[in-house]
């Protein structure tokens, strides 16, 4: 090959990259904080999700943006799963905007009547505007502009390699041919890490007529296949939700990869006589503007009503440690309609929540204990907690016999206080107390009420009084040190022994009532 071919072709590259990034920031600093404010707002209904995908990515020019900004919200927690997917969808169509914009003006236009008076006009914007909203939209008509200026250069370049390179014979020849237009599609957009600058190469390439419309029309899949690259990239390291938004975007691109690539011969022939009825002629460049929307749209009208069960898919995966304690392990909805058995089967949760629950506090005792493990922990307890109390409604709504009515008071007694116990735990790991801040004498009774509520809740041995008796002790001991300490810092102090006391309190009384429970709801309706 020529090695000025060459130079011109990567010139070219560098240029469409160029004026993508260029156009992408302008645009996108243009906007400003309205784009987040539509993302959140508009995500309440699905299409209302979808066409907010559809808008932002065709505002910005750039899917990958949008997706990784919305997989952003979701790490943040401002969007959940089902608010999310829709809009992935929708950025996925947004994106066929850049191939209509190269294949209705990029290869129609002389590029020094158009793209150079858009950097020129652009630049004296963005030098007499500076930084603000209207310097912004010339930085992006500079971007348009050596987009532009690109997409002609590569134009140039494309046509004297074609007849040098036998490119077409590549990606052509059945099963072979088929796997290496994909990937050559898939590797564009990860390599570039933009599918609008992959498909402008794949559209050039196409109108040059280096490769034919049904390979060229596979890479077309296999770019939009590697738009999903920059969201795996994106979510390494972040939160499961996250990786399960990745994760759906990853769903979307290759069931709607699957479904073109089985109508491939069906949506060209279609779309060829779309192209010609519209006057645009079947050109190369305009079948596959047409094919690229057609295909995206499809997968939105297939994957729009399945998104429940794709959320419901996605969310089963990449669970931490903590999501699955947070599960329910023994309630059953089936067991709802025989009351005993699901009482035996709340009793065996309530016990597993009660013995989360005292591990958080144990552990927020202890002087050196990790403080967001810790209030990851009493997360996880607290979601218990909530799923265990919708069961109590829904198994308070069944007919049950005097004794599994005792049972079930029982249980919301446990419940109530498993709750207390994780919410003390939470405060305690929250105060900032240092038993430095005090003497001795305080220091050394306050320690000595941690590590005695720590062994009462292993294995209680003393009665409600003597726990009392104990506490008032300690607190006797930290009001004589009073006058050596700061008020604040006493108060603080006085407040954490009390919290230590009431947390104790209820793990305490949890465990009294789940002793009580199992003899009352087992067999109860059996009997009947």
């Amino acid at each position: 090959m020529d090695w000025s071919l060459l130079g011109a072709t990567l010139g070219g590259i560098g240029l469409l990259l160029l004026g993508m990034h260029i156009m992408t920031d302008g645009l996108r600093e243009a906007a400003g904080d309205a784009l987040r404010g539509l993302l959140v707002r508009a995500t309440g209904r699905p299409l209302r999700a979808v066409a907010s995908g559809v808008l932002i990515t065709g505002i910005v020019q750039s899917s990958s943006a949008v997706t990784v900004a919305t997989i952003g919200f979701v790490n943040a927690g401002l969007l959940n799963l089902t608010q999310a997917i829709p809009v992935i969808y929708g950025s996925n169509v947004g994106t066929t905007a850049t191939a209509w914009l190269v294949a209705l003006v990029g290869f129609h236009i002389d590029v020094r009547l158009l793209a150079l008076p858009m950097i020129g006009v652009g630049m004296l914007l963005r030098v007499f505007a500076g930084p603000r909203r209207i310097g912004a939209v010339g930085m992006a008509l500079v971007g348009f502009g050596i987009f532009f200026t690109g997409i002609d250069t590569l134009r140039v370049a494309f046509a004297d390699i074609g007849s040098q390179m036998p490119i077409a014979q590549l990606v052509s020849g059945g099963w072979l041919g088929l796997f290496v237009a994909l990937g050559l599609g898939f590797a564009l957009t990860l390599l570039m890490q933009s599918s609008s600058a992959a498909l402008t190469i794949i559209l050039t390439v196409a109108a040059g007529g280096m490769v034919a419309l049904p390979s060229a029309a596979v890479m077309v899949i296999g770019a939009n296949l590697g738009t999903t690259s920059t969201a795996l990239i994106a979510v390494i390291g972040a939160t499961p939700n996250a990786r399960r938004a990745a994760a759906a975007h990853f769903a979307f691109n290759l069931g709607t990869g699957v479904v073109a690539l089985l109508l491939l011969p069906l949506l060209l022939w279609l779309l060829s006589l779309v192209a010609e009825s519209t006057g645009e002629g079947a050109s190369a460049a305009a079948v596959l503007a047409l094919f690229h929307t057609a295909f995206n749209v499809l997968g939105v009208l297939i994957f729009l009503p399945l998104t429940p069960r794709l959320v419901a898919f996605v969310s089963a995966r990449f669970r931490t440690a903590e999501e699955d304690l947070a599960r329910p392990q023994h309630l059953d909805g089936t067991l709802l309609h025989t009351p005993s058995l699901a009482l035996d089967a709340l009793a065996r949760e309530l016990e597993r929540a009660a013995a989360l629950s005292r591990g958080c506090l144990i552990d927020a005792l202890q002087p050196d204990h990790a403080a967001e493990r810790l209030a990851a922990r009493e997360a996880t307890v607290t979601r218990l907690v909530d799923s265990i109390g919708d069961y109590c409604q829904q198994l308070q709504q069944t007919s049950m016999s005097a004794d599994s009515a005792m049972a079930m008071a029982e249980a919301l007694q446990a419940l109530r206080h498993i709750g207390e116990t994780a919410a003390s735990a939470r405060t305690l790991s929250e105060s900032a107390a240092s038993l430095s801040e005090l003497p001795a004498e305080a220091r050394e009774a306050v320690s000595e009420f941690a590590i005695y509520a720590r062994a009462q809740m292993q294995a209680p041995e003393d009665s409600e009084s003597d726990r009392e008796a104990r506490y008032q002790a300690s607190k006797a001991e930290l009001l004589r040190a009073d006058s050596r300490v700061p008020v604040r810092t006493a108060v603080r102090h006085l407040e954490r022994l009390g919290v230590i006391r009431d947390g104790l309190r209820s793990a305490l009384r949890a465990r009294q009532h789940l002793e009580a429970l199992p003899r009352q709801a087992i067999g109860a309706e059996l009997s009947n």
